[in-house]
């Protein structure tokens, strides 16, 4: 069947537009620009992060904010081939990342976990965005959509970012989500909480203004 804005879809595979391109902050699609989710969801401050910035000084936190972006990439790339079924020489590993690992095959062990598609690009023309998930398929027999994070804690607005995919991902497929669900590891500890889809509905429109308040700033 063809779906919105003539793009196919099989099953759960969407094709993307051969003219997907990744800009520093924003997609172009066909040549059309689209903002970044984590840029818009970015104009609500995390105060505790920005006290922590200041006290480490700007230099300093940049230093370990590049850190921790490549070793969360380095994860996720991980975990995507677990769920491929690859063989990891964990060994190869630093300690914090061979706990990582075990943390995240302990989660697929605890759960029916059937991956459909991973690192998926999800857009919508309608509100003019996209993004990467991380994880959409099946747990527990309800299809979600999931993130995976290496920060301390799992934060209100993460949920925003869920919140457009889910809607992306509806837009494109007209098939709805049960819910969307973020996978904490850091520190060698775990943490997992799951949304439906009505609260993500809720959390979608608070991520509405943030993109009328995004698209305001960057006219």
């Amino acid at each position: 069947m063809w779906c919105k804005s003539h793009y196919w879809l099989m099953s759960l595979k969407i094709i993307e537009p051969i003219e997907f391109l990744c800009e520093n902050n924003h997609y172009l699609i066909d040549g059309k620009k689209y903002y970044r989710v984590t840029k818009i969801k970015s104009i609500i401050k995390n105060d505790g992060l920005v006290s922590w910035q200041v006290s480490m000084g700007r230099k300093k936190a940049y230093e370990i904010m590049k850190k921790r972006r490549e070793f969360g990439t380095r994860l996720h790339k991980l975990y995507q081939l677990i769920l491929y079924n690859k063989k990891i020489n964990s060994k190869n590993y630093d300690k914090e990342t061979q706990d990582s690992l075990k943390l995240f095959k302990d989660f697929i062990s605890e759960y029916d976990i059937k991956p459909e598609l991973l690192e998926q690009h999800l857009w919508s023309d309608k509100y003019n965005y996209a993004g990467t998930a991380d994880f959409i398929g099946y747990i527990d027999g309800k299809l979600m959509i999931g993130d995976w994070k290496t920060s301390k804690n799992i934060y209100p607005e993460y949920w925003l970012q869920l919140a457009a995919y889910a809607v992306a991902f509806e837009e494109l497929t007209n098939k709805k989500v049960d819910g969307c669900f973020i996978l904490m590891i850091r520190d060698n500890k775990k943490k997992i909480e799951f949304k439906t889809y009505n609260e993500i509905s809720n959390e979608f429109e608070i991520f509405k203004a943030c993109i009328k308040i995004y698209s305001w700033l960057n006219k």
